[in-house]
């Protein structure tokens, strides 16, 4: 039987490879202090960005486009946040086990993820921040009706925009600083 659809780009798989392990690196670097793993957190983010804006679709409708994104990427994040942000760590603390974010517990864990950047399971904020990412970038297509000048624009724009709130430590819900810094880098892979 013949295979349909594209064939796999070798040197693309072995780039989210290493970007995986990078982030893998990266997280140990929590309860492991070395300092050489520093270098790491200023390309691994960017890198994974950069993929991303490679494969970039805009599926032709505002409906179907979200429909995708919100099915690769809303919905994993929820199921993970849900139960690994709220569900686990409340089950944990009824049977007594001690829990290091006590934002984790109880009702206000269910908004964690919009109001504090500090919550159980966090690094799934990947997801969230991707597909803010993804809605901007087709939002700038719409707007600029495909000028390319235009999207470079107000990418550049985000870019430098969330590098300073970065740079300042302003943090903003929900991780749309880390958006509009990673829109710039999605951006420059869609460019490719």
């Amino acid at each position: 039987m013949a295979q349909i659809g594209l064939s796999r780009i070798p040197f693309i798989d072995t780039a989210k490879g290493l970007c995986i392990m990078l982030v893998v690196l990266y997280h140990i670097n929590t309860y492991y202090d070395i300092p050489e793993i520093g270098i790491v957190a200023s390309f691994h983010m960017p890198l994974f960005f950069l993929l991303f804006g490679c494969f970039y679709k805009n599926y032709g409708s505002f409906k179907l486009f979200c429909t995708k994104k919100t099915n690769q990427l809303l919905i994993p994040f929820f199921f993970f946040y849900l139960t690994m942000s709220v569900a686990l760590p409340n089950l944990l603390n009824v049977f007594g086990y001690s829990v290091r974010n006590e934002n984790g517990i109880g009702i206000r864990s269910l908004l964690n993820f919009i109001v504090d950047n500090n919550w159980p399971n966090s690094p799934i904020w990947f997801l969230l921040c991707l597909y803010m990412i993804n809605l901007l970038f087709y939002f700038f297509e719409h707007i600029s009706r495909g000028d390319k000048r235009i999207i470079a624009c107000l990418s550049v724009i985000c870019g430098i925009v969330g590098y300073v709130l970065s740079y300042l430590s302003l943090n903003i819900y929900m991780y749309i600083d880390s958006a509009l810094t990673g829109l710039f880098f999605f951006w420059l892979g869609n460019m490719m």
